[in-house]
């Protein structure tokens, strides 16, 4: 009678550790914006010690240009209810969402006092006594109110000036400012002509006349700019 040889079956991989809960979060899990354009906009996450011991934590992002988190890290003082609070900063954009999702993970770790762990520490904690928490941006309309009539607005303000119309305003600047240049050079001339041939006093008579009339051509050209 033949056996039946069977293999043996392969070990299940080891599971990780069950950390206890060291810090509460709130929003746990979704940080909501709205897709507002030209506009700052802050949320706030609590972080909530659950322990007796310090708690060091560090905030990263996917998109470290798009947002600034302040405090990025810290310690939460010992203490189960003792809540520190993060501002996750949304910079002004000046395009609309691209679809893309915006990620947060926020680590925690027990700590022994008030200094914030070094990049170098962080690198040396054993990750299983690791808090890690995720978090996605959600895209959320804002209800109305300036923000969104600025939204409405701002386009039509950046679209009213082509960049021909830019460069032929710079030109012109030039221009004015070229002949500003050569005025005032003629004038100095005229003034130290003047002061050789009629002395100090009437020179300097000359010269308040001279910086009056300097003055109504600088103004002239800062009224011609402005209209």
């Amino acid at each position: 009678r033949s056996s039946v040889v069977t293999d043996a079956p392969s070990p299940s991989p080891p599971r990780r550790p069950v950390m206890p809960e060291l810090v509460k979060v709130t929003p746990d899990k979704e940080l909501e914006f709205p897709p507002d354009m030209y506009t700052a906009h802050t949320v706030s996450v609590q972080i909530t010690n659950m322990t007796d011991a310090h708690v060091a934590y560090k905030m990263k992002t996917t998109a470290p240009k798009s947002y600034l988190v302040k405090p990025s890290s810290g310690v939460v003082a010992p203490g189960p209810g003792t809540t520190v609070s993060v501002d996750i900063i949304m910079q002004p954009r000046v395009s609309p969402p691209d679809g893309s999702q915006d990620r947060f993970l926020l680590q925690a770790v027990k700590h022994s006092n008030t200094t914030p762990l070094s990049k170098a520490e962080w690198d040396a904690v054993d990750k299983t006594e690791l808090h890690d928490q995720k978090f996605v941006v959600k895209w959320t309309p804002s209800k109305g109110g300036a923000a969104s009539a600025a939204t409405s607005e701002m386009p039509s303000m950046a679209t009213a000036i082509s960049p021909n119309d830019l460069k032929s305003k710079y030109a012109s600047s030039q221009d004015r400012a070229q002949q500003l240049e050569n005025e005032c050079k003629s004038l100095r001339k005229q003034v130290e002509e003047l002061q050789s041939a009629g002395g100090a006093a009437q020179g300097n008579s000359v010269v308040t006349l001279i910086i009056a009339l300097v003055i109504g051509v600088v103004a002239g050209v800062v009224l011609s700019q402005v209209m």
